[in-house]
């Protein structure tokens, strides 16, 4: 399973990272994504850390926010509610 966090080299994006099934259950009571494919979690990335269209930019532009929860010493991704 995989789940998105805090990218280490780059402010306000995320990047994927590999969890085990439990670990995926407490980030998921958390508010964070978990995913049951490397391509579900990597569309994914994509969609967040470029969630506007039109945007040309190279830099990444995350709307959500970090939790207090690590992977990896990488904080979780919640994602803004609509």
């Amino acid at each position: 399973m995989y789940t998105l966090v805090q990218h280490t080299g780059l402010n306000n994006a995320v990047e994927l990272a590999y969890v085990t099934p439990a670990v995926a259950d407490k980030i998921a009571e958390r508010g964070g994504l978990t995913f049951t494919t490397y391509d579900e979690a990597s569309d994914a990335e994509v969609q967040h850390n470029y969630p506007d269209p039109a945007y040309q930019g190279l830099y990444p532009r995350c709307t959500g926010t970090f939790g207090g929860m690590k992977v990896d010493g990488q904080r979780i991704y919640i994602p803004r509610l609509p």
